[in-house]
């Protein structure tokens, strides 16, 4: 080589080694890091730039070249064994080229509190007989935006809360009793509280609300005794679902022991109000689907308001023995 070959080839050099550096410079600031297998040119080592080997918490080495214990080390520090198994598995068949991609996660406990990585690689050559010469990845910080997921994940889930709960009274709202109908099947109480707009109406809203809040209290009371659910449909409407292998008897019995509870006066301010409840009973008998039993103790409950409240009528058995009156 001439001089002038020298100086050029000095000049590629450096003009490299600027690029180098400008490049670390811009990945570090962006919490990525490189690192690329060629088995022509380092056979038995991979490339990693330090941000790689930070994001690790490997030592760093000056001539970037590390050997797979660097791997190995950081694969025995996760508890993890299936993801260990998946990204030992993944790094395999991609350097084998039956995928395509090559991209896992998982946390950093080089850290406190450790971050969360994504690692991304392929192979981009090849040699004659299909074997792989070379694979090219990137380590991201993404701990940030793991962060971001977990609040909107959280948030997601508050919200579909929200959404299957009454804002009054905190029950199950009329949506979560639809969708509990569709796969779930039980008998059913339906249940409306005599004299209730009279309340409203004398008193204003917000003094029913209140008492719509203790009722509610109550009645969750009473089923979280009983190991049922209670839901408010609307107003002063409410349906409680009991499981199916409870009896006719006991379900009766149920019954009146809820119309005493719901009786019991309530006290607002200097208010003491009260009212009565009529409640149609549908029994579950596997012959009706979940919305028919749903109609059938909505029908019973307003034939129980029709001849006089404060009474229980089960669906279909609409004889004497059957009303109580409280």
């Amino acid at each position: 080589m001439n001089k002038l070959d020298h100086i050029e080839e000095l000049k590629r050099l450096n003009e490299i080694k600027r690029l180098h550096e400008l490049f670390e410079l811009a990945s570090d600031n962006a919490g990525i890091g490189i690192f690329y297998y060629d088995v022509i040119e380092h056979p038995g080592f991979f490339y990693a730039q330090d941000k790689v080997m930070e994001l690790l918490g490997m030592k760093i080495r000056e001539d970037k070249l590390y050997t797979d214990d660097v791997w190995i080390k950081f694969m025995q520090s996760l508890d993890d064994k299936l993801l260990v198994q998946e990204i030992f598995e993944q790094f395999t068949q991609t350097w084998a080229g039956k995928n395509k991609l090559y991209s896992v996660e998982y946390p950093s406990y080089a850290f406190n509190p450790p971050k969360w990585l994504a690692a991304k690689a392929k192979v981009t050559k090849y040699d004659s007989d299909g074997k792989a010469l070379n694979m090219i990845g990137i380590l991201i910080d993404i701990t940030e935006q793991k962060e971001q997921q977990n609040i909107i994940e959280k948030q997601k889930k508050e919200l579909e809360l929200l959404a299957f709960k009454d804002q009054l009274t905190g029950l199950n709202n009329r949506l979560s009793f639809y969708k509990y109908i569709e796969k779930e099947t039980a008998s059913l109480l339906f249940i409306d509280l005599d004299g209730f707009k009279q309340i409203n109406d004398a008193n204003g809203h917000n003094i029913g609300d209140d008492f719509l809040i203790e009722k509610g209290k109550c009645l969750l009371d009473f089923t979280d005794k009983n190991s049922f659910e209670v839901y408010r449909l609307a107003g002063d409407e409410f349906v409680i679902t009991i499981d199916i292998n409870v009896d006719r008897l006991a379900v009766i019995e149920l019954t009146k022991t809820l119309m005493k509870i719901l009786a019991q006066p309530v006290k607002i301010g200097e208010l003491k109000l009260s009212v009565t409840s009529s409640i149609g009973i549908c029994i579950y008998d596997g012959t009706i689907d979940m919305k028919e039993v749903l109609h059938q103790a909505d029908v019973a409950m307003y034939i129980a308001k029709r001849n006089g409240k404060s009474q229980y009528i089960i669906a279909n058995e609409f004889s004497i023995s059957d009303v109580s009156m409280v």
